[in-house]
């Protein structure tokens, strides 16, 4: 007498396959997204990073000379204009600010370099667009004289102690929403200014 497989025990033993194969293709669907998911945001993370440490070095470097009335230091919420050195050591006028894009939510920051030499020269502006994925810019300026944050920095305080600076990032998946980070700089040549005002005036 022959043995084999009714129908029935083939249609159960496709069954149990079918089913074993699509919780295969599951795990493997699931983990490559959730592998994709953390890539992509690992490399979100890392380029606000950079876009904070670009705004930091130049700040740091941020100075004044109150005999030239050319260098100054100009702050609002969205924007920061200053004079700073260069890695090269170059003097620049150095420009953070936001630009919109049509049919978009985000914004681009964006930074503006000119040497101090050609600042009559418009051909000589460097912009470079530093970050794509702004939802939200947000800069603050503190006075350690008058313990005081400032939204909009007042020219006649020469320049700020610290700025705080307040990102919020677009993640390049959209379903993964946004993530802020906080940023507090200190510029040491307002402290400096601020022991030699202290000599002038005793």
């Amino acid at each position: 007498m022959k043995k084999g497989f009714t129908l029935l025990e083939l249609l159960i033993g496709l069954s149990v396959f079918a089913i074993v194969a699509a919780s295969v293709y599951t795990s493997l669907y699931m983990g490559v997204k959730v592998w994709k998911q953390e890539e992509t945001l690992d490399r979100t993370l890392q380029e606000a990073d950079l876009t904070l440490k670009v705004m930091e070095r130049a700040l740091r470097c941020a100075f004044l000379n109150p005999e030239n009335k050319k260098i100054e230091f100009f702050g609002l919420g969205e924007r920061v204009d200053f004079f700073s050195t260069s890695p090269q050591g170059d003097i620049e006028k150095v420009v953070f600010y936001l630009r919109s894009h049509e049919g978009d939510k985000a914004f681009s920051l964006l930074c503006s370099r000119v040497k101090y030499m050609q600042l009559a020269d418009e051909e000589a502006s460097k912009e470079e667009i530093i970050n794509t994925k702004i939802l939200d810019l947000k800069i603050k300026y503190f006075s350690k004289d008058e313990n005081l944050w400032y939204e909009s920095w007042p020219e006649e305080l020469i320049l700020p102690n610290q700025v705080c600076i307040e990102v919020s990032f677009a993640q390049a998946i959209e379903s993964s929403g946004s993530f802020d980070l906080v940023k507090y700089i200190n510029i040491p040549m307002s402290n400096s200014m601020d022991l030699t005002l202290n000599e002038q005036l005793q």
